[in-house]
């Protein structure tokens, strides 16, 4: 294998890097802090050495030819640490050490997930959380999460990441662990998700007339999965299985104009369902939208409707609103 190739400050490190620690601590005394600091970030980001490199670089330097070195391969950033304190005593060293540590975090969290996965996530944390996250994420994979998130967080986001202070390596890294928790979770439930009854009901309820022909034809050959589709497919009717604090977050992301075409064609019942969750200045004005609006086409209905199942769907998913499948509720 060809041994790697080492700039200047490098090739300093792992000569030190084989002197050993105690000669290491004796050159470190006879440099100013400023090339301390550069030695021994070289000697931190250098990972782990092999013998061959080592000999490679100790070759270049006649004069060390036959420096004894400890191993095969060498952990750089505690040789750096014990150094570096052997050379400046006392609070200075830990000093030093300390601000070697301070380099750039990196957050594995957004080198292995998705946009999509990430907003999911994020999407329920604080504006100052999602700032510092997208902080140090590429600009395309930033622009890409933020428009996954709810358009009413969106300005505050980027208020706070246009104000953001330096951020403490050790948050950077605890919110990273929390989200790759996360991002772990979610490939779990995504796992559990794959095919079942709930995924035909979820389908279905895309299909309209269309699904039900298809629910009739699976119940000729399995009424028991047929009544399972049936009890988890999810219709418009089916709203009122939604909690108040629920509704009121379908009506926040929602769009006016598409909850007044999707609440024409429906019972009394929901729409007073709706009014119920509202100011009572916002019902009045929705109720005057549905009747003054003119004639619609039964698919401008139907898709207005499956746009705002789709919205309950992502909130459910989100947990931020609870269906009670087991119940439906009456409408006063």
């Amino acid at each position: 294998m060809a041994a790697r190739k080492f700039n200047p400050s490098q090739k300093a490190a792992i000569l030190l890097l084989s002197l050993g620690e105690e000669l290491a601590a004796e050159i470190f005394r006879n440099m100013n802090e400023s090339e301390v600091r550069t030695v021994g970030s070289a000697l931190k980001q250098l990972g782990k050495i092999e013998q061959a490199d080592i000999n490679t670089v100790v070759g270049e330097f006649l004069t060390v030819l036959n420096t004894k070195t400890t191993g095969m391969s060498m952990d750089t950033a505690a040789f750096a640490q014990k150094a570096i304190q052997l050379a400046f005593k006392g609070d200075k060293g830990q000093e030093i050490t300390k601000q070697l540590g301070r380099g750039p975090a990196k957050m594995r969290s957004l080198e292995i997930a998705d946009a999509t996965s990430l907003a999911r996530i994020l999407q329920l944390e604080h504006p100052q959380t999602i700032a510092m996250v997208l902080a140090h994420a590429t600009a395309d994979k930033a622009s890409a999460i933020l428009l996954q998130i709810h358009e009413s967080l969106r300005t505050e986001i980027m208020v706070r990441l246009s104000k953001l202070e330096p951020i403490d390596p050790e948050l950077v890294m605890e919110i990273d662990q929390h989200l790759l928790k996360e991002v772990d979770r979610m490939g779990s439930l995504n796992q559990r998700k794959l095919g079942g009854p709930r995924k035909v009901a979820e389908i279905l309820n895309f299909l309209d007339k269309e699904g039900q022909a298809l629910l009739e034809k699976i119940e000729e050959r399995n009424p028991d999965l047929s009544e399972d589709i049936r009890q988890k497919m999810f219709t418009f009717d089916d709203l009122v299985m939604i909690d108040a604090r629920g509704l009121q977050e379908v009506i926040k992301v929602v769009p006016r104009g598409t909850l007044t075409i999707a609440l024409r064609g429906t019972s009394d019942t929901i729409k007073k369902l709706f009014f119920k969750n509202m100011s009572e200045r916002s019902a009045k004005m929705l109720e005057d939208d549905i009747e003054s609006q003119g004639a619609l086409k039964q698919s401008d209905v139907l898709k207005a409707q499956r746009e705002v199942l789709n919205e309950v769907r992502k909130l459910e998913e989100s947990g931020r609103l609870v269906i009670e499948r087991d119940q439906k509720r009456q409408v006063s």
